[in-house]
Order: C-alpha cells, then sequence, then structure tokens
C-alpha cells in the first residue's frame, strides 16, 4: 500500500493558467489557421451579459488533444555543482461520452484516454514513449503513470460550470497500477479506497479539469473579471492557488460567438517551512508561483474551445544530515518548472 502511494506521489500533476497561444483557435476540428481566419468582425453588443455554461447532452461526444510542454531547471549544490536541465513533450488523446444529464445539469461523463506519446531531453539525452509500444516487465516501471493510463476508460461527473464533483470506477486502473509494480498481496476494499483516492485527487482529476475550465458563477459582460480559489500543497506548504479572469472580448467564428478572457495564477503559501525524519532536516523556502493565458470558449454550444496555459514554479531548500559520528552534510536545491499546457479540439 505505501509503495503504491508513494510511487504515486511523484507523479504529480500542477493545474494552473497560461500564456496565449493565438494559433490554436479549433471550433470545429478544422485547420486552427482557418478558424482564426473565420473570425468575423463583431457586431456583437458589447455590453451584453453571458452565462457561461456546458451545455451537455446524452450521447454527444468531444475529441480533445492535450500537448504538455514541461522545461525544468535543478541546481543541486554540495560538495560539487550539479545542474539538471529536464525538456518534456507529452501528448494525450482524450474521448469523452456524455453518459447522462440530471435535472441539475449535472453530467456523468466516461473518458477515455487513447493514446500517449513522450518525447524527452534530460541533459541531452533522449528519451520517447509511445503507448502502442508493447513494453517488457522490467521496463513499464519507468513509464508507471503512462502504463497505468494509457488505453484507460475512467468516469467523473461534472457540473454545467466545470467543476469536477467526483472521479470514480478506477478500478481497472488500480489493478493495472498495482500489477505493473508487481504488488503481491491483494488489496483489500479500504485500501483501493485509499488508492483511488490519491489516485484522483493527485493525477486524474488535475488531468480532466484542463478539459473543463470552471467558469463564473455569475452573467459576465466584456471587461468583467472574476477569481477561482482552490487548495494544493507543495512540499511542506499548504497552498492557497487565486486564478483571476477577466471576459476581454466575445466574436464569432462559423455563427457562433466565442467568448475569449484571459487568466493569471497566484498563490499564498502557509505551514511550516521545516520538515525533520530521523537525523535529516529539511528546509524550504516559500514557492514561487505565477501564471498568466487565455482560453477560448463557445458561448452557443456550451463547450471549450482551446486554451493554452503556462504556469512557472520556483522552489528551493535545503537539506542537512547528520551521521552516526556527528557528521553534518548539507546540500541545497533549487528547481524552476515552467509548464504549458494547450487543449485543442481534434
Amino acid at each position: 500500500m505505501k509503495k503504491l502511494i508513494w510511487l504515486l506521489l511523484i507523479t504529480v500533476t500542477f493545474v494552473g493558467c497560461g500564456k496565449e497561444n493565438k494559433n490554436s483557435d479549433n471550433t470545429s476540428g478544422k485547420d486552427s489557421t482557418t478558424a482564426e481566419n473565420r473570425i468575423v468582425p463583431s457586431s456583437i453588443d458589447k455590453a451584453a451579459k453571458y452565462d457561461l455554461k456546458y451545455k451537455f447532452k446524452k450521447g454527444d461526444r468531444y475529441d480533445y488533444a492535450l500537448t504538455t510542454i514541461t522545461n525544468t531547471n535543478q541546481t543541486v549544490s554540495s560538495d560539487t555543482l550539479v545542474n539538471i536541465d529536464v525538456i518534456q513533450t507529452i501528448k494525450y488523446k482524450f474521448a469523452i461520452d456524455i453518459l447522462s444529464v440530471s435535472s441539475d445539469k449535472i453530467a456523468d461523463v466516461s473518458i477515455n484516454i487513447g493514446s500517449i506519446d513522450l518525447k524527452a531531453s534530460y541533459n541531452g539525452q533522449t528519451v520517447t514513449y509511445n503507448s502502442n509500444m508493447v513494453l517488457p516487465d522490467d521496463e513499464k516501471m519507468q513509464y508507471l503513470e503512462y502504463e497505468t493510463l494509457k488505453n484507460s476508460t475512467y468516469k467523473a461527473k461534472i457540473n454545467d460550470k466545470g467543476q469536477i464533483l467526483n472521479i470514480y470506477f478506477l478500478d481497472k486502473i488500480i489493478e493495472r497500477m498495482a500489477a505493473i509494480q508487481k504488488y503481491e498481496q491483494k488489496l483489500t476494499d479500504q485500501e483501493k479506497a485509499g488508492v483511488a483516492e490519491n489516485l484522483s485527487a493527485l493525477l486524474i482529476k488535475p488531468l480532466t479539469q484542463h478539459l473543463f475550465r470552471i467558469l463564473p458563477e455569475k452573467e459576465v459582460a466584456i471587461d468583467s473579471s472574476w477569481q477561482y480559489r482552490y487548495p494544493s500543497s507543495l512540499a511542506t506548504f499548504q497552498i492557497e492557488n487565486i486564478a483571476s479572469f477577466r471576459l476581454a472580448n466575445v466574436f464569432e467564428i462559423d455563427n457562433n460567438k466565442i467568448a475569449e478572457f484571459s487568466a493569471a495564477l497566484n498563490i499564498k503559501a502557509s505551514g511550516d517551512n521545516t520538515y525533520t525524519e530521523k537525523n535529516i532536516h529539511y528546509y524550504f523556502d516559500k514557492p514561487v508561483v505565477t501564471g498568466s493565458g487565455t482560453i477560448r470558449f463557445n458561448i452557443d454550444t456550451g463547450q471549450l474551445v482551446n486554451s493554452n496555459t503556462t504556469t512557472r514554479i520556483e522552489t528551493q531548500g535545503i537539506v542537512e544530515a547528520t551521521d552516526d559520528k556527528g557528521k553534518t552534510e548539507k546540500a541545497s536545491r533549487k528547481d524552476i518548472t515552467v509548464s504549458t499546457n494547450i487543449i485543442e479540439i481534434i
């Protein structure tokens, strides 16, 4: 059980806001440049108010591609100075089927991760992964997250404002993860529930939330702004994420009204900045997290058109360890990670 959860913890995905990408607009699966050229000079009432919401209908299907580009620089200083640079691009393809919609507009949806492609460079060494690859058992652990999620289906409850209320139907994913890790003991129902909770909170829900941007509760007009706050954790700190949005423009493509809103991300970090385990002491500076970006939403069809989101996370800390002879060793580490998440209709 502990092994399962520990390996899961190292695959945390941070969901943030991002920067504009005017070349990724696609309202109907057509070429994005063509979609840009189809923008109609707007005769829309600039003072009009809009109730932005997802218009789920039973039987509808949405296909999206999520591309995550991550650049990480890590500096470790002890007796020597070590710099590590990682550039990683992951591409997911999702098929979303609306199974049912309740009277209060909560949709039960089935989400299939059809394919995963990875290209990464670690200090110049190239690594590639494709979910169509058949890996030997001893190599699957190297790609645990992707081998667990590839060709998998799970379900979610989502309201018409894009809030994910529940992630469920994870049993088969958990069984696959346990098999890859050669976890010999059969998990009890309580253990399965614990793993499902961690799997949902740390990996699947953040991944899914990219596909359903949370919309404002009240009607908005051009230049209206709103905020969405949500908790997370980083190192020893409790994080309050503050995502701020502004409706920047409304225009038309193919007779559909498209809302374009900008986004920004900041955080408030609280909690103890130290942690001790046996003879090892950890000291952390407060993390610095920022983001900015643009999202487009089809008002008429009630569907995310695209988004391009980038988050910058800077963390640093010191580790001190004392051996049996009383000798103390110290090392410092600094990480800067910039992640861009691009969503497009396919």
